[in-house]
């Protein structure tokens, strides 16, 4: 017998049955039964399906979003977007120390109060502590690694961490009795002394004010730990990671660096910088930026071994995204736009006739429009650039070619960037330097094999942001040098996804290191010219 029969006699056997044995008045009391349980059922599955598109079981920024289960993506949300219980499960609040993981790139959490901060100077090794004395509240402790890049669990290894404790004053808590027993006898077996001042910009240690410190409630054992007592806050983070690559020191650690000081402006400049894994090329090469965020001198956290008391310390750098600030975010006003003014007031000062007086630039009347290119060396060269070249003069550019490298300041390649009307460059790390163009500009990238998602996330999105006239040359296979080593047909030429799906290493091998362009001079012609056109408008409308 099959199943279907089987239904039908046993639905008979039912209607008979009910038929037989049930009075009228229970056929209508059933019949409101049954409408009332398919009622709810239907009601139930509307609400499924309506909560679902918000469900979020995996991330605060990832959400379901389709009709069945079977058939739901993930899709990447805005944190705004993201329902608040989701957000305030991420986020752990009191007034003493306030945490904020919910954004899948950073960490960061906020001490107030009477704040230490103990280096690797002083006989902890790189243990970093921070210790956040309160008076009332439970006990906790966090960590967090202060870099920008918390999905990337390869470079995040090799950040070192910031161990946060809230010890509360004459609480049942050992540990709070423990800490200041311990930082205290080593303040006293080195003589430190029981108040002293801030930290003046020259480093030096200014006399503090006893009275004025009694005032606050602050007793003698809190101070007498302190080496270094500071008036202003401190921000802790690392310049460690992918410091070394420009694209990385500026999305990583500048601009959020920026982003996150602004809470404390203004005045500028009244927040003391406290980093993890110090370089001091790195302050070198960043000093005139630095110097428009702290008015303070930098503290080496791994060197310095005085204990160093805070009101407030900020440990972690917010971000946003791909080199910009989302203004809708940034509760403190913080904008791209005054990010800019801060690298013109510090690298402006460098006149466009310097530069080229030194460089040895052919320069014709100043109302000639200027090309720069950034030229690469390594990989991803472009192999026909003096063709090029001869092509942009022969339209009527002014043409300058630059090979940035890691000992070229940067105030030079500001001023050569910033007094350009097109710059033009291969992808790579070297296109981070379209932060320097004027508004309005034009930005044309050269963008090679298997790199189109690259390219468009990190340097194409941020230049229409910028408000850049953003071009993209894409690069044909019979252009790239890969059409030498590969076969035609080969996955390499004509589905550069599927390679990428392999993995970053295999992109990083194949595409970013493995290939140089020739590009067409006929398809440069046409984006030159209208380049051109463009820029000469500019210039009669800026005469």
């Amino acid at each position: 017998m099959t199943s279907k029969a089987h239904l039908r006699q046993l639905d008979l056997f039912f209607t008979k049955y009910i038929a037989l044995n049930l009075r009228p008045s229970s056929h209508r009391i059933l019949v409101i039964f049954v409408c009332l349980l398919i009622f709810m059922i239907c009601f139930s599955l509307q609400l499924a399906y309506r909560v679902m598109p918000s469900c979020n079981l995996l991330s605060p920024e990832i959400t379901f979003t389709g009709r069945r289960l079977q058939t739901a993506s993930l899709k990447l949300v805005q944190i705004r977007s993201v329902p608040k219980r989701l957000i305030e499960e991420a986020r752990s609040w009191d007034d003493d120390l306030q945490c904020d993981r919910s954004n899948n790139r950073t960490d960061v959490c906020v001490a107030r109060g009477n704040v230490l901060v103990v280096g690797g100077g002083g006989g902890l090794g790189r243990d970093y502590e921070v210790f956040v004395f309160a008076d009332g509240g439970p006990e906790r402790q966090e960590r967090v690694k202060p870099y920008t890049r918390k999905w990337e669990s390869s470079v995040m290894s090799t950040i070192d961490e910031v161990k946060i404790r809230k010890l509360v004053a004459n609480g049942s808590g050992t540990g709070n009795k423990v800490v200041r027993s311990e930082l205290s006898s080593r303040a006293d077996n080195r003589g430190y002394g029981f108040d002293h001042g801030p930290l003046l910009s020259d480093g030096s240690r200014s006399t503090g004010n006893k009275r004025k410190n009694k005032k606050r409630g602050q007793s003698k054992k809190s101070l007498s730990i302190c080496d270094i007592r500071h008036e202003v806050p401190a921000i802790i983070f690392s310049t460690g990671g992918y410091t070394g690559n420009v694209y990385h020191e500026f999305n990583d650690g500048l601009i959020p660096l920026f982003l996150t000081a602004q809470q404390y402006s203004p005045p500028q400049g009244q927040v003391v910088l406290v980093i993890l894994e110090y370089h001091p090329w790195w302050m070198t090469k960043y000093s005139e930026v630095i110097s428009q965020i702290t008015n303070y001198t930098v503290i080496d956290l791994a060197r310095d071994a005085r204990r160093h008391c805070f009101p407030e310390v900020t440990v972690g750098l917010r971000i946003h995204g791909e080199l910009s600030i989302d203004s809708h975010l940034a509760d403190d006003g913080a904008t791209m736009e005054g990010f800019q003014r801060l690298l013109s007031t510090a690298y402006g000062w460098r006149s466009r006739a310097e530069i080229e007086q030194r460089d040895g630039a052919v320069s014709n009347p100043v109302t000639q429009p200027k090309l720069l290119i950034l030229s690469r060396n390594g990989s991803r060269i472009l192999l026909n650039q003096d063709d090029v070249v001869s092509l942009a003069a022969d339209i009527g550019f002014s043409v300058q070619v630059m090979s940035p490298t890691p000992m070229t300041e940067m105030a030079d390649i500001y001023a050569s960037v910033n007094t350009c009307d097109l710059m033009m460059g291969v992808h790579g790390a070297a296109m981070t330097h379209l932060l320097f163009l004027r508004p309005g500009k034009t930005l044309i990238q050269v963008v090679p094999l298997g790199t189109d998602w690259a390219a468009e996330a990190y340097y194409g999105e941020p230049a229409r942001k910028l408000g850049l006239h953003y071009v993209q040359y894409k690069v044909s296979p019979q252009e790239s040098s890969l059409s030498e080593l590969y076969d035609s047909h080969d996955p390499v030429l004509m589905d550069p996804a599927s390679v990428n799906r392999r993995g970053w290493r295999e992109t990083k091998r194949v595409y970013l290191d493995g290939q140089n362009v020739t590009i067409s001079l006929t398809r440069m012609a046409v984006i030159l010219r209208a380049a051109y056109a463009r820029a000469c408008t500019d210039v009669r409308v800026d005469g």
